[in-house]
């Protein structure tokens, strides 16, 4: 049961692979922000490491304890701020590496999520490259990107890359009305908005400051083009 909303082809690409015992160790995922690159992500995770016959399973403990954010050979990773700066810094990917050579304790894998990888550091690259040269057998490594062309060469070639595109309105609007019950106008006015990202659209109906957020910023922008030259 893939929570991943459309993007048929890389969930077909990724179950036959399972299916067929044949996972690249290593995926670079691109995609715009909020499309469900974090989703799939966790996906393939709980896919690894399902005890049932299709994976994932959806109710297992394996795929309960993913999707939760409890079990223990995930590891997720995320940009923090140092000097005012975005980065993903050298001591998180020495922690992720020294956790990738341990044997999984709950699963069959472990897997570590990057997000936001172009915010890597030099140091942290360069020490990811030296475990993507010589993988343990167990570990899925899924590196997650908006902006690909700043992901380091030599780590990029050394990953099988899925992208993500937007997805179409339709799509977008059928799975806010099935999976988060939302109206079918509001569905339908949400995804026109969302430019294809259902993540986007989906945080939008469950908080209602970001579109406030954004209505203001168009309030703002509107008074700013209409006003004279002094106001601008």
């Amino acid at each position: 049961m893939w929570r991943f909303v459309g993007h048929s082809s890389p969930v077909r690409l990724l179950a036959h692979s399972i299916q067929e015992d044949r996972l690249a160790h290593a995926y670079l995922v691109t995609g715009p922000a909020h499309v469900g690159k974090t989703t799939l992500a966790l996906d393939l995770a709980a896919a690894v490491n399902c005890d049932g016959a299709s994976p994932p399973c959806g109710d297992c403990s394996q795929c309960l304890h993913v999707w939760g954010s409890r079990h223990a050979d995930i590891q997720l990773l995320g940009v923090a701020e140092e000097e005012g700066h975005k980065t993903i810094g050298i001591d998180a990917i020495r922690d992720a590496v020294h956790q990738a050579h341990l044997n999984p304790f709950e699963g069959q894998s472990r897997v570590i999520i990057i997000e936001s990888a172009e915010h890597l550091s030099d140091e942290a690259a360069n020490a990811l490259l030296k475990l993507l040269e010589e993988p343990p057998p167990h570990l899925l490594l899924l590196l997650l990107t908006a902006i690909p062309d700043l992901i380091l060469p030599t780590i990029h070639s050394r990953c099988q890359r899925i992208d993500l595109r937007p997805l179409s309105t339709e799509q977008v609007t059928e799975a806010l009305m099935t999976r988060w019950e939302v109206p079918n106008d509001d569905a339908f006015a949400l995804a026109n908005l969302s430019n294809g990202c259902i993540g986007w659209a989906a945080e939008a109906w469950v908080d209602s400051s970001i579109l406030e957020t954004r209505d203001r910023r168009l309030e703002r922008l509107t008074a700013t083009v209409s006003a004279g030259l002094e106001g601008r």
